[in-house]
């Protein structure tokens, strides 16, 4: 998290998710709460602009459910 204290939609206090405020900056607008940001590489941690990806919750869901069945399928192989 990062401190924001002018953001109009914080999290926690004036805080807002690190990733969003970089596709913020990255898109020069403040993203719609129906916005996600999907890490492409998975790693949670690596915000950098070229791994995150602006999607719809529903397009979020999608990806994680693919992930989530090809890791249940790999475990019985």
């Amino acid at each position: 998290m990062v401190l924001d204290p002018g953001h109009p939609r914080p999290v926690a206090g004036h805080y807002i998710y690190e990733h969003r405020a970089v596709m913020e900056k990255h898109s020069g607008r403040i993203l719609r709460e129906d916005e996600h940001i999907h890490h492409i590489d998975g790693d949670r941690q690596n915000n950098s602009v070229e791994n995150l990806r602006i999607i719809s919750p529903s397009e979020h869901a999608a990806i994680h459910d693919r992930d989530r069945e090809r890791d249940r399928v790999g475990r019985f192989k």
